[in-house]
Formats: structure tokens, C-alpha cells, sequence
């Protein structure tokens, strides 16, 4: 159940939100592909969390809240995914390890190497259904206004971005601070030619917390959002209308 979240002002303009970053995950709980354009289907973007990592034993989907290493692999499509289910042999992705090796989906030596680095056997396993490895709605938004926001109540913390996963981070123009998303759920989003909608704002867990790459493990992440916003931020919104949208577009409102 989502939890009561804070207001804030100003009200959102037509043209107050900048799209400046777009990522999609092409491994669950690993490292994102920065896009500079994108489809928006009504399963999000293509190829999104299209891959996972699987525990052999239980069947499980292997997250970084278990296993904080899958933070420190890097993903990225060698061919582009034509729709948000990939095939396993057309839509090749490539796994970048914390040493910078580098290998394919279609190494036999790659789930053994998985194996290894979460220690315990697992195999990289392609999205059965479209929607099988997402956690909740198709798309989650970001405004630098809420990272501003929560970093003023932990000013030592690095809140880069990545410890929070969006698909889409937005910058607005008057440099506002506050958890402005949180006053978009009932409103219609126009991104690029798409709209989006049924927006509800996104719970956090321990992920936010670990190290990954450069940023060093900070427990004092979680414990801020536990205190300041109800363990929220960013947004979670499902597609309206399918369309594209690229960086540089402008957020509308309806």
C-alpha cells in the first residue's frame, strides 16, 4: 500500500520540467544504458528490465536488495530491443563486471561467472512476459527538485541519480526544491508525443543504501526517507498514450 507522502508548492507548469536523463535496465538491479531517445510503450520502454538474473535453486529473481553486487555489473544492449519483451537471440546484451570484463548473453561462460560473483548458482534469464520482472508501474519519473529536497536533510550523502533507478529525470527551470512529483498523481503527463498517467509515488527499499560503483555504502539514505518523506520518492506512472520522447523535451500537464 503506497504511504501518505508530502505536498509541496509550487503547482506544476506547462513547461516548468525539462526531460534531461533517460535510462532503461536491461538487467534487473544492474547498471542502466543511458538513451538519448526513446519509444514509450504501454509496457515503457523497450527492452527495460528485459533480463534477469535468476537463482537456479529457488527461482527467484535475484535483486541488488539481496545481492548489492548485481549494483556494480553494467548492462547494455549490443542490438536494439524492438519491443519491451527481448528475444534472446536478436536482442544480445552485454554484461560489464566490476574489473571491466565483458560478456555476452550468449557466453556460455556468463552464468557461471554470475554464479560466482553472487555466490550462489544463477543463470541470466530473458523476460518471459512483458511485464514479468517489473516491480510495479511500466515507467518511473525523478525531478532534481526532490534530490535538492533530500539532500538538505542529509547533506553528506552523494544522492546521485542512480541509487534511485528512474527511467526518465527531469530539471525545471526555477531550480525549485521540493518532492514536486508528489503533487503530479491525478494529472496526465505529456512527455514527447506520449502521455502518461495513474501516478502514485514509488516506495523506496535498502537498494538506495548500497554501494555501487563510486558511491560508497550510506545507511543514512533510507533513514532520511524514512524520516522526511514516508520511505518515497520519485514516481511511479503507467502509459496513457504510446508515443517517443527524447532528451530536451518539455513536460506538459492536463
Amino acid at each position: 500500500m503506497t504511504q501518505e507522502t508530502p505536498k509541496s508548492n509550487p503547482t506544476p507548469g506547462p513547461e516548468q520540467f525539462t526531460l534531461t536523463n533517460i535510462w532503461r535496465y536491461p538487467v534487473k538491479s544492474m547498471q542502466g544504458q543511458s538513451l538519448e531517445s526513446t519509444l514509450i510503450t504501454s509496457f515503457g520502454i523497450p527492452g527495460d528490465r528485459g533480463w534477469a538474473v535468476v537463482e537456479t535453486q529457488t527461482g527467484k529473481t535475484a535483486s541488488a536488495a539481496r545481492y548489492p553486487q548485481l549494483l556494480n555489473c553494467k548492462a547494455t544492449y549490443r542490438t536494439e530491443p524492438a519491443d519491451r519483451t527481448p528475444d534472446e537471440t536478436s536482442s544480445e546484451v552485454l554484461v560489464e563486471f566490476e574489473n571491466g570484463d565483458k560478456l555476452s548473453s550468449q557466453d556460455p561462460k556468463l552464468n557461471k561467472r554470475l554464479s560466482d560473483v553472487l555466490g550462489t548458482e544463477c543463470t541470466l534469464t530473458a523476460c518471459p512476459t512483458p511485464t514479468h520482472f517489473i516491480d510495479d508501474s511500466p515507467v518511473n519519473l525523478l525531478t532534481r527538485a526532490s534530490l535538492r529536497q533530500m539532500q538538505s536533510f542529509t547533506p553528506t550523502s552523494i544522492l546521485d541519480p542512480r541509487r534511485f533507478r528512474p527511467n526518465f529525470l527531469f530539471e525545471d527551470s526555477q531550480k525549485h526544491t521540493g518532492f514536486i512529483e508528489f503533487d503530479w498523481s491525478g494529472k496526465n503527463l505529456k512527455l514527447g508525443s506520449a502521455v502518461l498517467g495513474s501516478i502514485y509515488p514509488c516506495v523506496r527499499c535498502i537498494m538506495t543504501t548500497h554501494p555501487q560503483m563510486e558511491l560508497p555504502q550510506d545507511s543514512n539514505i533510507m533513514k532520511t526517507m524514512l524520516r522526511e518523506s514516508n520511505k518515497n520518492l520519485s514516481i511511479y506512472a503507467s502509459i496513457e498514450t504510446e508515443g517517443h520522447a527524447k532528451v530536451g523535451d518539455m513536460l506538459g500537464f492536463s
